[in-house]
């Protein structure tokens, strides 16, 4: 129930089945149901099986979304998480791995997240073992400006959390300047 500034947020996903393909992540600068940041990652493309109000086809690989919902929880906001890209008035893709690399079944994932909201640096990287398997380097956007921590399952069975740690932390990376700099 925490909300925080800037903070360090790391854990550990696992799905522990070889069933279903849909997301897995976590939660970040949560505001309430309908503005907050996640990091999720999806298995395999599909289309939703609702194709109302809209259709929404999610790729394989991890996202980082801003969501701002006009509407909140509901199909709109269901069908716009699942859709991989920007919906208008619901979801903003700020980041998502090039590789479109699917999770594994039975294997263990660490992800270690940056946010500093003073300066909208977002910093987000997976590790499979001591192998890094995707970093978003800088994304810059200040959508929200702290917030709560949490975890996020989207249709998928099985998913163990663990190893959750999170650290407040206001110090800015050295490699923000260096992001602000190019976008000038």
């Amino acid at each position: 129930y925490t909300a925080f500034n800037g903070v360090d947020f790391e854990g550990t996903f696992h799905v522990n089945t070889v069933m279903d393909d849909d997301y897995a992540g976590f939660i970040f600068g949560y505001q309430d149901s309908s503005s907050f940041y996640v990091v999720m990652w999806k298995q395999m493309e599909q289309t939703y099986w609702q194709a109302n109000p809209f259709r929404a086809v999610a790729e394989p690989g991890i996202q980082l979304k801003a969501v701002k919902s006009s509407t909140g929880p509901g199909e709109q906001l269901r069908n716009a998480l699942w859709h991989t890209g920007d919906t208008a008035s619901q979801v903003r893709l700020l980041w998502k791995d090039p590789r479109n690399v699917g999770w594994k079944d039975k294997t263990s994932y660490r992800w270690f997240l940056q946010h500093r909201p003073q300066v909208g640096y977002i910093r987000v990287r997976f590790y499979e073992g001591p192998e890094l398997v995707a970093d978003s380097n800088v994304v810059l956007d200040t959508t929200m400006r702290g917030g709560r921590l949490g975890v996020f399952c989207f249709s998928q069975e099985n998913i163990i959390w663990a190893n959750l740690r999170y650290r407040c932390n206001d110090t800015i990376p050295e490699d923000y300047e260096t992001q602000r700099l190019q976008r000038a």
